[in-house]
């Protein structure tokens, strides 16, 4: 991160308030047995603080998007002055995208209501690249299907019209041809809605016809949605799939994600591998150990319904604290189960316990990476680290 000199923080912030995109803001507070709590949105933070007997620091932080750059800024909250302007670097902003399509997710919002609520993404996501987003709407139009790459859009519709112009914030800009007459066009797509205005002609004047409609498609080969089911099964020798591994989180019990991590780049076949570790996995609260999502850059961002675990199943006779590790992997090599995974079990289990992240380290990650995790725990608390590869 990126702190500016030599400029005025205040009018910089108040530039950012008028002519950018706010993405968040974010402030702490505790209360008077010492617990720290986040609020999020200013004006909502000082209600939902005094409803909840916190003191609010003095001092919050707002995110915007603005010509292409994000900003951080340090703003004093009492009179509203922005006090600091920091810039986030790339790998910055691209964790921040992650966190933001994390908290997205839990709140089961769709990728295209994401992106709608934060058009900023696709371009920063799509700053040199041959990204695509395709929208099919049908309105008074007939059917439009709307190509956008990066900021340049194009378009069809009825039987022979075509648009050409600009898409930035969910506004479409530029000109209409059809059946040998031009204009210019106008319209937002929000809400899974388009509202719009058109004219006849290319000069400048008022446009009062009316374009309304509704979306029927989206898609985008930025973010493909990936449920670990769809994947091919591991190529590997095994007797059949057992299941040995549990949930050993107390805190976690129903909870749809235990634990996350930023985006990185994964080994060759880990969908293969995911599906098997899925497969081996049982727990009664969540059907699945892993789910991800998977970029066009080819990173991903990886789900767990636990980040801790006990060996365990009929595979034993006894209790597995009855029986010493190396009589452990012998069981476990005995009924098939796949030499990477007993090599990890081998060199981390103690008491028939393993990690989430022994898996995801040791299987998942390529090297040379760093990976933030974080972990929901509502026993224990919450926490957050780095696997460094």
């Amino acid at each position: 991160m990126k702190h500016l000199e030599n400029i005025n923080p205040n009018k910089f912030y108040t530039r950012l308030v008028l002519e950018g995109h706010l993405v968040e803001e974010i402030v702490e507070g505790v209360d008077e047995d010492g617990n720290w709590s986040t609020f999020f949105n200013f004006d909502d933070a000082v209600s939902e603080a005094k409803y909840e007997d916190v003191t609010l620091n003095e001092y919050g932080n707002a995110t915007y998007y603005y010509e292409g750059k994000v900003y951080e800024v340090v703003v004093y909250l009492e009179n509203n002055e922005g006090t600091g302007i920091n810039e986030l670097e790339i790998d910055e902003i691209k964790s921040l995208i992650n966190k933001l399509r994390r908290e997205s997710d839990e709140l089961g919002i769709s990728e295209l209501d994401f992106l709608q609520k934060e058009p900023w993404v696709n371009e920063i996501l799509n700053h040199g690249s041959s990204t695509e987003v395709i929208y099919v709407l049908k309105g008074n139009f007939g059917d439009l299907t709307l190509n956008i790459n990066g900021t340049e859009a194009t378009g069809s519709y009825e039987e022979n019209g075509n648009l050409k112009g600009e898409f930035v914030k969910n506004t479409f800009k530029g000109q209409w041809e059809n059946k040998g007459m031009k204009g210019l066009l106008k319209f937002k797509i929000t809400d899974n809605k388009l509202e719009g205005n058109w004219k006849k002609g290319l000069e400048p004047g008022p446009m009062k016809g009316k374009w309304e409609g509704k979306l029927v498609d989206f898609t985008s080969n930025n973010v493909n949605v990936i449920s670990a089911e769809d994947s091919e099964n591991w190529d590997i020798e095994q007797i059949n799939i057992r299941e040995i591994l549990f949930s050993n989180c107390e805190g976690t019990s129903g909870q749809d994600v235990a634990l996350s991590t930023s985006s990185f780049l994964p080994v060759d076949h880990f969908d293969e591998i995911i599906n098997y570790l899925n497969q081996i996995f049982s727990d009664e609260d969540a059907s699945y150990l892993f789910k991800y999502k998977k970029y066009q850059d080819g990173e991903i961002l990886l789900y767990a319904s636990t980040y801790l675990l006990r060996l365990g199943g009929d595979v034993f006779e006894n209790d597995i604290d009855e029986y010493r590790l190396d009589e452990i992997v012998k069981i476990l090599d005995k009924n098939g189960i796949h030499n990477k995974i007993l090599s990890i079990i081998e060199i981390y289990s103690e008491e028939g316990t393993l990690t989430v992240v022994d898996l995801i380290e040791n299987l998942l990650v390529k090297p040379s990476q760093t990976v933030n995790v974080e972990c929901i725990d509502n026993v224990y608390g919450n926490s957050s680290f780095e696997i460094i590869t």
